[in-house]
């Protein structure tokens, strides 16, 4: 190439070219990447080049050469231009350039790699059906060949896949193969899921799932959650759009900073698998749309070393941004979130403690927010202690209760607990005053300097426990408040492994008949008392529930069966009944509702009775839950839909792991239902935009329209144009709007035809 050959970065090839004097048009195999108009004038392509007709301008004359390359590669295509002669130089839109303006022109197409043929819904796991596929579904999708010939039925490939998953040893085997199952075909994961809850429930979420999240980036297989970076606060809204979604397209979205995971602390953008793993039980518990929900990571960095030295870390590399970059940071993600998805409830996971509780108390009135660690494992631990008194024969306003490990989670249960006791009568006052705080400098006091916001409801005045014995820290300890206190409920959430001694455990039933003893960390490592100890140190009279499954205990002749706290009997249904019944806002109301919905579910009285249902049958206790809070929404005016028949409205919300209609067909009424399950087809309005121009689309729309990738070259931009006359390149042998070689050929000829030959209709999408 000689001196004069420029590159120029360039998406497409006519917008380059459209000021030029002569007529040389558009370049058909353009139409490959552009999906502009392919239509041809004087012109004749041939083995990827084109040249200039003699007929058409004597251009040969001067000897100039212009080269487009182009690619369909994620790489933008490059211009080559060089000439001889007479130039003259103009500014386009987004490129300088010189070009001859007479002079014989030639296109040629730069070698690019391979691109993947495998067909989009293969790849797609809201609509890959695998071996599922019938031939005529393989035929009519392109997939003839591209799978075994067996056909196979949903059961069928179920059945496998659980025996795939038990020749695994490991639960982190088993997690790492579930969610590669996730990621290639949803219905079939969450079949075997909803087939197997009750064993699988350890594996998709907890403990498990905290085992992969310390190896998430060193074993970082694919994405499947938005990720927003607090260092680039101006890509949130782009980042939500690149999903296709609409307004109406989302009902759930799992939010986290990943700051307090399940007792195992601060990783980072590691704990982007917290929000997915949230959302697989919302749907295998509750039949949540996996269609229809968002999981989002907020990497605000992180303050664990392990991770800012690991060379494998794949999130900011910086100490964790707090104060009011912070503040402003989480204000853009609800005012974004809301905005783009107005009926989705905005789920907060595994935040610190001071914001999360901080955030739901700022924005709960403003939007449909929730917080699971603070309301919802507050609401069944309600379920837990409502069980618990219906053996005791106590109301609320009779309870004493301690609460040892007074973070987010534990603050958040005592909130629960002293609401109930003012519904029974007492005053905010009174129900205060019967909750004791026990953190990890003692009994919480009012003249601890430092208390966050969430403790300093709750801190005891000193002069209270001026007398109260002290160890040789000059701490007040949990055995001497449970002595001084004697109380009715003792809940763990400490994550301090064996904290609930024999001496504490024997201290508690000195004081009480039949004490609440709810030992809730996880994971197993870090739970303050295993019930095979608890229940014969209590001697069969405590009522116990913990955070984690446990095996029933066998004590003098009794088996007694332990009944896990585990938010899962909660959530799902809250949420179910939150989509269900358009609540604006989630109530104290509907959080009250939802844990009596549990624990009517069970008969506590029995000897050894459990105080919470089993999660073996999650979906129809979901589907409880769901009723109670829908009623309970417009009972407390915030429900902004009604029905004649609430509990068919929330079985027929409740989608199922099943195969349904031939979803893939287009022009079928069945496939019509499930066109927001199509990346493609995500906007309501989309139904309307085949074979429209890029003008019309985003009138229909009321904004540009994201999926159409031929901006550039859509022919009624005047102003690209800026009024020079629309360039044409007719194919040999061929008529405007043809594709080259394409199957459809013949159906460009027809729309070119219907439209007088003008070249103005393109060819339908």
């Amino acid at each position: 190439m000689g001196p004069e050959t420029r590159f120029i970065e360039h998406p497409h090839v006519r917008t380059l070219f459209r000021k030029t004097r002569r007529r040389i048009g558009n370049f058909p195999a353009a139409r490959a990447w552009g999906r502009g108009p392919s239509n041809v004038d004087r012109a004749a392509y041939s083995g990827g080049s084109c040249a200039t007709n003699a007929t058409a301008t004597a251009s040969e004359k001067a000897g100039a050469t212009v080269q487009l390359y182009h690619s369909d590669s994620v790489a933008a295509p490059k211009t080559e231009i060089s000439g001889k002669g007479s130039r003259k130089a103009w500014r386009d839109r987004h490129a300088m350039a010189s070009l001859t303006t007479e002079g014989a022109v030639s296109f040629r197409k730069k070698p690019r790699r391979p691109l993947s043929k495998k067909p989009h819904v293969l790849t797609d796991p809201l609509t890959n059906r695998g071996t599922a596929f019938t031939r005529e579904e393989q035929a009519r999708l392109g997939l003839t060949g591209r799978l075994p010939s067996r056909v196979e039925t949903l059961d069928e490939q179920a059945k496998r896949s659980y025996a795939q998953l038990s020749s695994y040893e490991t639960d982190l085997e088993k997690y790492i193969f579930l969610d590669q199952l996730h990621d290639r075909n949803e219905v079939l994961y969450y079949k075997v899921i909803s087939e197997h809850l009750a064993e699988l429930l350890s594996i998709v979420y907890d403990p498990t799932i905290g085992e992969a999240i310390k190896k998430w980036s060193q074993g970082y297989r694919i994405s499947r959650a938005v990720y927003l970076s607090i260092d680039h606060p101006e890509d949130m809204q782009a980042s939500f759009e690149t999903l296709g979604l609409g307004p109406d397209d989302v009902d759930l979205i799992v939010v986290s900073d990943a700051q307090e995971i399940l007792g195992i602390g601060d990783w980072g953008v590691n704990g982007t698998d917290i929000a997915v793993g949230k959302l697989a039980i919302y749907t295998a518990a509750a039949g949540i749309d996996p269609g229809r929900v968002i999981a989002v990571n907020l990497d605000v960095g992180t303050d664990n070393e392990e991770l800012l030295n690991s060379p494998t870390y794949l999130g900011n590399r910086h100490a964790r941004i707090t104060g009011e970059a912070y503040d402003a940071f989480i204000a853009q993600y609800l005012a974004t979130a809301s905005d783009l998805y107005p009926n989705a409830l905005l789920h907060f996971e595994d935040f610190g403690p001071g914001n999360a509780r901080r955030i739901l108390e700022k924005y709960r009135d403003s939007y449909r927010i929730f917080n699971d660690d603070m309301q919802g494992t507050g609401a069944i631990v309600m379920s837990s202690v409502v069980s618990g008194l219906k053996v005791t024969k106590e109301s609320f306003a009779q309870q004493r209760l301690v609460v040892f490990g007074a973070g987010t989670a534990g603050t958040g249960m005592a909130d629960q607990i002293s609401a109930a006791m003012r519904r029974d009568g007492l005053t905010d006052e009174e129900s205060k005053a019967r909750v004791w705080l026990v953190d990890r400098d003692g009994l919480v006091t009012d003249d601890m300097s430092g208390l966050p916001d969430y403790q300093q409801a709750y801190a005891r005045p000193a002069s209270e426990v001026a007398e109260y014995a002290r160890g040789a820290d000059g701490r007040i300890g949990l055995r001497t408040v449970i002595e001084e206190v004697r109380p009715t409920i003792l809940i763990g959430t400490s994550t301090a492994h064996n904290a609930f001694t024999k001496e504490v455990v024997e201290a508690l039933c000195a004081g009480v008949e039949r004490p609440i003893l709810l030992p809730l960390s996880n994971p197993t490592e870090r739970i303050e008392v295993m019930p095979a100890d608890a229940v014969p140190w209590s001697k069969g009279k405590a009522l116990i529930a913990t955070g984690i499954p446990v095996d029933p205990v066998t004590y003098a002749g009794t088996v007694y069966h332990i009944g896990q706290a585990n938010n899962a009997l909660l959530y799902p249904g809250l949420g179910l009944g939150i989509v269900v019944s358009g609540a604006s806002r989630v109530t104290d109301g509907m959080l009250l509702a939802a844990a009596e919905a549990v624990a009517v579910q069970v008969d506590p009285s029995g000897p050894g009775a459990s105080l919470l249902p089993p999660v073996d049958d999650l979906r129809a206790s979901s589907a409880t839950v769901a009723i109670a809070v829908a009623t309970q929404a417009m009972a407390d005016g915030v429900a902004t839909k009604k029905y004649d028949n609430l509990v068919q409205a929330v079985q027929d919300a409740m989608w199922q792991p099943v195969y349904q209609g031939d979803r893939h067909d287009r022009r079928s009424a069945e496939g019509a239902r499930y066109r927001h399950r199509d990346r493609r087809d995500r906007h309501p309005a989309r139904v309307r935009l085949d074979g429209r121009d890029r003008r019309a689309r985003r009138q229909i729309l009321g904004r540009p329209d994201p999926t159409f990738s031929g901006a550039l070259l859509d022919r009624q931009r005047q102003d690209a144009a800026r009024g020079l006359p629309r360039l044409r390149l007719r194919q040999k042998g061929g008529c405007p709007g043809q594709r080259r070689g394409g199957p459809d050929a013949g159906l460009a000829v027809r729309a070119h035809r219907a439209c007088g030959g003008r070249g103005d209709r393109r060819r339908p999408r």
